[in-house]
């Protein structure tokens, strides 16, 4: 038997590998166009149409990060919302950036490590996404 891995729940991953599965007894030694009718059918099985779109006054965050010393602390707190946007915007600016300037960290990097977190943090100010507030 694999060894089933990634999600914590059992019940998804059994269904990945039983899709799995499926696509190797039935689908994949189909010629071409039938394959590709064959998992446009599974697809729209699993998700028939796009999500709804986010909603700035449902889809909200915060983060608060507290950092303390002997004699000192500071709070800082980040509000966003639309965390899909907040990524696909993040994906634009970082991939814009990346044609024109050098990354700071090359390979596997996130945005933050590729390029100026602080640079990242203002785009998505800017574009009302998220704002940083910092208490000493």
């Amino acid at each position: 038997m694999k060894s089933i891995g990634g999600l914590l729940d059992r019940h998804i991953m059994e269904g990945v590998l039983a899709t799995e599965k499926l696509y190797y007894d039935q689908i994949h030694p189909l010629p071409q166009a039938e394959k590709e009718k064959k998992l446009a059918e599974m697809a729209s099985s699993v998700q028939s149409g796009t999500p709804p779109r986010e909603n700035p006054r449902e889809n909200r965050t915060i983060d608060v990060i507290v950092g303390r010393g002997s004699t000192d602390h500071v709070h800082c707190a980040i509000f966003g919302s639309c965390c899909y946007m907040q990524t696909g915007l993040i994906q634009a600016y970082v991939a814009k950036s990346l044609t024109t300037t050098p990354p700071k960290k090359v390979g596997f990097a996130s945005a933050a490590e590729a390029l100026d977190p602080r640079e990242l943090l203002k785009m998505l100010e800017i574009h009302g996404f998220s704002k940083m507030k910092v208490l000493s």
